[in-house]
C-alpha cells in the first residue's frame, strides 16, 4: 500500500523511479494482461500467433514470485490451526481475509 501508484504506460508520471517489491509484481501483471487482450483480438488464432512460445509464461513468473510466499503463509497458518486451541481458533475467525477463507475451503 505504500508503494507509488502504477502508472499506464503513456503517462509522465511513468518516469519516476519504482523500486518497491510489489513493481516487479504489477508490470508483470500489466504484462500478462496485455497479452491476454491481444489474445482476445485475434481469437481462435492466437495458437498459431504463439506456437513456439507461450508469451504469458515470463509474466507469470513475475506474478508467481510474488504470490506464492503468500500462499505458503497461508498454508502454514491453516495447518498450525489444526493443533490450535479453542481460544486461538476463535480469534483467527474475527480477522478472517479472503485468502484464509479460500484455503480453508480448498485441498492441495
Amino acid at each position: 500500500m505504500d508503494a507509488v501508484i502504477p502508472y499506464p504506460w503513456n503517462s509522465p508520471h511513468q518516469k519516476v523511479a519504482r523500486t518497491h517489491s510489489s513493481d516487479k509484481f504489477a508490470d508483470a501483471f500489466n504484462e500478462a494482461q496485455f497479452v491476454i487482450a491481444l489474445r482476445s483480438r485475434i481469437a481462435d488464432v492466437y495458437p498459431l500467433v504463439e506456437f513456439w512460445k507461450d508469451k504469458t509464461e515470463k509474466p507469470m513468473e513475475g506474478i508467481m514470485e510474488y504470490i506464492d510466499p503468500i500462499i505458503k503463509d497461508v498454508l502454514a497458518k491453516k495447518n498450525a490451526m489444526k493443533h490450535a486451541t479453542a481460544e486461538e481458533k476463535a480469534d483467527k475467525e474475527q480477522n478472517v481475509t479472503l485468502l484464509d477463507d479460500l484455503v480453508e475451503k480448498t485441498e492441495g
